[in-house]
């Protein structure tokens, strides 16, 4: 299935929005501009999170000065790629989003499109808490599309705008064939006012820009005063509606592309390097492909990556455990590793960790379903010292998401369930005996996330995150310096 413009399933627009980056606090007064013209062949890692996440057979590339959208589409198989932004824009300032899209016309340039087939981009907004993450419930999106007309009144394939706010899992959309089969480019923007708590599409294709639709009140998504807004570009290629694609056709190099996006006014970035952020979609069902397996007793069930989720079985008591593929140095920098879990079965424990697998030292921070509780382990795997921080009694296994950021001389968890927060703990009060602090894991180490069960149980995971802030003899390098003292934990 397609996700995208005009694209349904279970009677309800879909576009999944990679959100949920944590509760970036409000960055520093005054606008600011992010823009990205995709002019260097490599997308930024500082306004992006790479590489592109896709579905089906299909890539978002930049390249010639632009992001090149390509795929094939076969009968059941619908595609979509996207890039989530690490810009994030405020609640409390007024802000405004664009890009720029071309998608050539006319359906003899794309042979094989048939009745409903669309070829749609997306410029999308969603809060940064984990309800649209799940379920989508929350979101706006303004779309650029080549699309069978005749599905809205029209003839052939045509160019359309669609303007959709998502409130509550409820779509309030609006529609607009352009009459203009050929190529056709145009530029899509969401603006908000503070002043409202409203957004407004507009989009323009050459002779000004022309309002689309009402104004989305976002004031009704039950925001918290931290979050924030996440931003999103995308493209997909698929049917209109519910089913599923019955016809074959592609979309090459040059045919479909995204320029020139631009993010102003109450926008921001955090000042860190992301250095993984997985969302577990790629449906392999098996290890996902930017991990390793690192233990695993249950053969081909023990790991499963599906929808999105990996889910890490155990019924042996040992643990099924997956490494990152990429490794880093956790030495003179702040590291936050963000987990969001779906849900961890009634026997279930689940786990995330930093580990040198040279070495086998680690830090690892456990939240166990039976009674909520939340465990640390550091040092050596064969004499790791353990301690007990806190039990969250309300905790019955759904949804819940834990941050553990370590640097030099403490560390510090906290995670949405009762609000918890373990402020600033130095490892020589919780470790006394091995005596671990960060320098034990060295130079190199690997993110590891861990589903375990006694006598059984498992972990579905959601997404994880781990960013990297230089520590402070380098932090006055940043340009984000006003914003620094919101976004980085108090000593």
């Amino acid at each position: 299935m397609t996700h995208g413009m005009y694209v349904k399933a279970a009677g309800r627009t879909i576009l999944a929005v990679a959100i949920a980056v944590g509760a970036f606090c409000c960055p520093p007064a005054g606008a600011a501009t992010h823009a990205d013209d995709f002019a260097d062949g490599t997308i930024s890692g500082t306004l992006w999170s790479p590489p592109p996440t896709a579905e089906g057979a299909c890539a978002l590339t930049e390249t010639n000065g632009r992001v090149e959208f390509t795929s094939d589409v076969t009968p059941g198989n619908g595609t979509r790629a996207w890039l989530d932004s690490r810009v994030y824009a405020r609640q409390d300032a007024d802000w405004t989003t664009s890009i720029y899209v071309c998608i050539d016309g006319n359906e003899s340039l794309f042979p094989g499109m048939g009745a409903g087939d669309v070829i749609a981009s997306g410029l999308t907004i969603a809060p940064s808490g984990p309800a649209s993450e799940s379920d989508g419930e929350d979101r706006i999106e303004m779309n650029f599309a080549f699309v069978d007309a005749s599905l809205f009144g029209g003839t052939g394939f045509d160019h359309g705008v669609r303007f959709n706010g998502r409130t509550n899992g409820s779509d309030d959309e609006s529609i607009l064939t352009l009459l203009h089969p050929a190529a056709l480019g145009a530029t899509v923007k969401l603006d908000y006012s503070a002043a409202t708590g409203t957004v407004t599409g507009s989009y323009d294709i050459g002779s000004g820009f022309v309002t689309l639709g009402d104004a989305v009140d976002t004031g009704a998504w039950g925001m918290t005063p931290d979050e924030v807004f996440q931003l999103q570009i995308s493209g997909s290629a698929g049917v209109v509606g519910s089913g599923s694609p019955t016809n074959t056709f592609s979309v090459a190099g040059g045919q479909f592309y995204m320029d020139n996006f631009s993010a102003t006014g109450g926008v921001g970035v955090p000042p860190g390097v992301v250095i993984l952020d997985d969302h577990f979609r790629g449906n392999s069902g098996t290890v996902p492909g930017a991990w390793t397996s690192l233990m695993n007793d249950e053969g081909s069930g023990g790991i499963v990556e599906s929808g999105s989720t990996v889910t890490l079985q155990d019924s042996n008591s040992n643990g099924t455990v997956i490494g990152s593929s990429t490794s880093f140095n956790p030495q003179g920098v702040e590291t936050t590793l963000h987990v969001e879990y779906q849900q961890i079965s009634a026997s279930g424990k689940a786990a995330v960790a930093l580990i040198n697998v040279s070495t086998m030292n680690m830090f690892i921070a456990q939240l166990r379903t039976s009674d909520g509780r939340v465990e640390v382990t550091a040092g050596d795997a064969n004499d790791g010292q353990y301690n007990e921080l806190a039990f969250l009694g309300s905790y019955s296994g759904g949804w819940a998401t834990m941050d553990i950021t370590l640097d030099a001389n403490s560390f510090r968890i906290t995670t949405d369930i009762e609000g918890y927060d373990s402020g600033d703990l130095l490892y020589t009060d919780v470790f006394p005996t091995s005596g671990f602090t960060l320098s034990d894991l060295g130079s190199s180490v690997v993110v590891a996330l861990m589903g375990m069960g006694e006598p059984s149980g498992w972990a579905a995971v959601d997404r994880v995150t781990v960013t990297t802030i230089p520590e402070p003899a380098t932090l006055s390098l940043l340009v984000l310096g006003a914003c620094l003292p919101l976004l980085r934990r108090r000593r």
